[in-house]
């Protein structure tokens, strides 16, 4: 009573602007941590994980890694953080080019950009931490096998079948003057063999070859790749 006399009650026009102004600091606490961690965090531990893989690619060992980042932990972090949001673009193109090939729901703890019902920064707000929490384990868990797939298996090949190729010495004396004529030759060419080669068009047949010669020896390849069109459909009536 002492309370609602005062003016603070839980109906009270001042406790309704308190409790807006808690909930509203609430969410934005809770979309600027999420989007740190997507942002953020994710890519680089995606950096740091494919440094740990292709470290045999030059010789090196962890302790180095590990040395660098103590003398010099921004530079580390900043190349890192940029490795891993370079890494997770170019696997960006390969599932998307796995959501053509397989189910819809396969794929289905990965935001799909192409689908218009789908509303990032809304999700951010409206879903529940948890559901975020999720996402992100079964995100890391299709990145680091990814990754070791992509990464650490070539180069333990490499090393294995051609160990005169390891480790890996590259270097320019003076770019600026020496790769000038190579780089103008890359930017006029690559576009060029790009739309003549089409990787990406192999690379899907590829995949999907693949896909389909696995999901059959396992027997699940009605689960995981569409039925293909029956004839009764394309015949005429």
């Amino acid at each position: 009573k002492r309370l609602e006399r005062s003016g603070l009650g839980p109906d009270s026009p001042l406790m309704r602007h308190l409790l807006s102004l808690v909930r509203y600091a609430f969410l934005l606490s809770k979309v600027g941590v999420l989007l740190g961690v997507e942002l953020v965090v994710f890519p680089l531990c995606c950096g740091w994980l494919l440094d740990a893989c292709a470290l045999p690619l030059v010789h090196s060992a962890w302790q180095d890694r590990v040395a660098f980042a103590t003398a010099h932990p921004v530079a580390a972090q900043v190349l890192h953080w940029v490795l891993g949001v370079l890494f997770m673009l170019h696997l960006s193109v390969i599932v998307a080019v796995l959501r053509e090939v397989l189910r819809p729901e396969v794929l289905w703890f990965l935001r799909n950009p192409a689908d218009p019902e789908e509303h990032p920064f809304r999700d951010l707000v409206d879903e529940p931490l948890a559901k975020h929490a999720r996402r992100l384990a079964l995100s890391l868990l299709l990145y680091a096998p990814l990754t070791m797939l992509l990464v650490h298996v070539p180069v333990l090949l490499i090393r294995a079948v051609a160990p005169s190729l390891l480790p890996l010495r590259l270097g320019l004396h003076n770019p600026f003057v020496e790769g000038s004529g190579t780089l103008v030759l890359v930017h006029l060419s690559l576009p060029l063999l790009m739309d003549h080669l089409r990787p990406r068009d192999s690379f899907k047949v590829g995949v999907e070859m693949w896909l389909r010669a696995v999901s059959s020896a396992l027997g699940i390849r009605d689960r995981m790749l569409p039925s293909p069109p029956s004839s009764s459909a394309n015949s005429p009536a």
